[in-house]
């Protein structure tokens, strides 16, 4: 994004989304980023206005908003002690760490993934890298494509059944 040739786009891409986020409903996003257990209000850290106390007021209007009501009495305890991982929340980080490790043991890695189904593609055609070209919206260099005859496996650690191997 550096090169001077990229600067219009990079700021008509920049002045789109701004322009879109001022008329977002922007307090639904930032509260469901807040109620994500494994951000909560790290993206929003160095911003004052997102305090413990703002982040109550935040989130008792979007409840009242929804509901047509007064949260319950214990609303602002229990968010206190979300926020701060303690009480009923107290084991919240052990929990997130054992389903973000499931999660990404359970997902493929999106390049291998892609450059493996590549390489399948490539089988399929015939094993010629020149296939490459007549494949549509895939524009790789000479240096990106497999040399011909590349035995086609995928990635030890990927899940994904293709069969086709």
């Amino acid at each position: 994004m550096k090169d001077p040739e990229d600067l219009p786009g990079c700021q008509a891409i920049i002045s789109s989304l701004e322009q879109r986020w001022s008329k977002a409903d922007q307090e639904i996003f930032i509260a469901a980023v807040i109620l994500n257990p494994i951000y909560q209000t790290s993206p929003f850290s160095l911003l004052p206005q997102f305090r413990t106390a703002e982040i109550i007021s935040l989130m008792t209007r979007l409840w009242q908003r929804f509901f047509q009501s007064a949260p319950p009495d214990d609303f602002a305890l229990d968010l206190m002690e979300f926020l701060g991982k303690r009480g009923n929340y107290s084991s919240l980080d052990v929990i997130c760490n054992v389903e973000k490790n499931r999660a990404e043991k359970n997902v493929c890695d999106l390049h291998q993934n892609f450059n493996h189904l590549l390489l399948i593609i490539t089988r399929i055609l015939g094993g010629d890298s020149r296939t490459y070209e007549y494949l549509p919206g895939i524009h790789l260099s000479r240096k990106t494509r497999p040399p011909s005859g590349l035995v086609c496996r995928p990635p030890s650690n990927c899940l994904c059944k293709f069969g086709l191997l």
